[in-house]
């Protein structure tokens, strides 16, 4: 049977083992085998208190005792993160590849002509943004990617890409006329960071990072991209008007 509590419940239960690792190391004592083992058992069960450890009749060391409390709390603290990271949405707290300030190379995948490279740039930023066609946080942020393609001009250039090749029903089912791009090399996708979408990159002409954002164009991303594009954005379409349910 498992048993699952909220982190509420944890984080009051790894103080009250924080405060009964300070009273027993205070005390330098030993404490009751029966106590620490009840004690000891998952949230949820009965738990004793510090004095009833303390003041026991069958005695253990107190060292015993202080790691077989901080060994619950660390069980707790890998059980919580399991948690988490298995909930719909969550992120894990990863470095972001291309990082800010990194140099890439030059970003290789077709058009429509089966070009092997994105034309180079000299003298605007790029600002490439990735997505799927099935990605329903895509379809929400379509207006907005809409948006930074009518802004482009003397300040930046745009380059669409799509992981998925199979592009044409969605290019033609949106009414999208500016070029995508697909197939990205292996290598391109790696200096990258490819694979989650939407994805938003901006890149100088000389290759470096000048700013990385992952996700779809909802607050605080919306303002940064509007700040750093100087462009207006509209922010994301409700779900039931892009297609998401």
């Amino acid at each position: 049977m498992s048993v699952e509590f909220s982190s509420a419940e944890a984080n009051r239960s790894l103080r009250f083992h924080s405060d009964c690792v300070s009273s027993a190391a205070f005390r330098r004592d030993s404490v009751s085998l029966p106590a620490a083992t009840r004690f000891l058992q998952p949230i949820g069960f009965r738990a004793g208190t510090c004095m009833e450890l303390l003041n026991s009749g069958q005695k253990i060391s107190v060292d015993s005792f202080v790691l077989g409390l901080l060994t619950l709390s660390l069980a707790g603290n890998v059980y919580l993160g399991v948690r988490v990271v298995n909930q719909p949405g969550s992120v894990l707290p990863t470095a972001v590849k291309p990082a800010i300030g990194e140099t890439v190379g030059d970003f290789n995948a077709q058009d429509s002509t089966a070009a092997t490279r994105v034309p180079s740039e000299t003298k605007l930023n790029t600002v490439y943004y990735v997505f799927t066609p099935s990605c329903q946080w895509c379809a929400r942020n379509l207006e907005n990617l809409r948006a930074i393609v009518a802004g482009a001009g003397s300040t930046y250039r745009v380059v669409a890409v799509s992981l998925d090749p199979d592009v044409m029903s969605y290019v033609a089912a949106n009414e999208i006329t500016f070029p995508i791009f697909v197939n990205p090399t292996r290598e391109t996708s790696a200096a990258y960071g490819l694979g989650s979408v939407p994805q938003t990159i901006v890149v100088s002409p000389k290759g470096i990072v000048l700013h990385h954002w992952r996700g779809a164009y909802g607050p605080p991303i919306l303002r940064e991209i509007s700040e750093a594009l100087s462009v207006r954005l509209p922010g994301l379409k409700e779900p039931s008007t892009a297609g998401d349910h």
